[in-house]
């Protein structure tokens, strides 16, 4: 496959963008940039940290940042934050990346794959709830920024990267 143009992955928590942007990154032989991690390194803390000192606000700022930088260095694999559709500007930054992909994740299979995970500040003390809630609310977003959605309930990282690359090989 030649070199891809660049592609962001967008989804509810848990539903694996930092694993299958590192699976995609060496399959399409593109950089991986990750803005929950380029938001810790240039804040110097945590992400739950932030939302403690700055509130959800104050983090989505930082992730609208991170998001603008990460569109700078295209071509790359970016793993976003999953509250990255509830803006306004952040759709409209998605909107200039080559490729959106959804990763589409049940609330139930999050909560699963989250249950062990302390480290989520939007997750109350029912996880199963709150990720119906951010489900929810951002469906419509999701699927508006994205130009291809793949299931990935029950599905292994590495058959959710395959079924990736095959989309954008059918696509060509």
């Amino acid at each position: 496959m030649s070199r891809a143009p660049g592609l962001a992955l967008v989804g509810l928590m848990g539903s694996g963008k930092s694993t299958v942007a590192g699976l995609l990154g060496e399959r399409l032989d593109l950089p991986v940039v990750d803005t929950d991690e380029l938001i810790e390194r240039r804040a110097g803390c945590s992400v739950s940290a932030i939302f403690a000192e700055r509130g959800e606000d104050g983090f989505r700022d930082l992730e609208l940042d991170a998001l603008r930088d990460a569109i700078r260095m295209l071509p790359c694999v970016i793993s976003t934050g999953g509250g990255v559709v509830t803006t306004a500007r952040g759709r409209a930054l998605l909107a200039s990346v080559p490729l959106v992909v959804h990763l589409d994740v049940s609330p139930a299979e999050a909560a699963t794959r989250l249950a062990r995970d302390t480290s989520r500040p939007l997750l109350s003390a029912d996880p199963h709830e709150a990720l119906e809630r951010l489900h929810q609310a951002r469906a419509a977003h999701y699927g508006e920024v994205a130009q291809l959605a793949v299931d990935v309930d029950a599905r292994s990282p590495e058959q959710i990267a395959a079924e990736i690359v095959e989309q954008m090989e059918a696509s060509r």
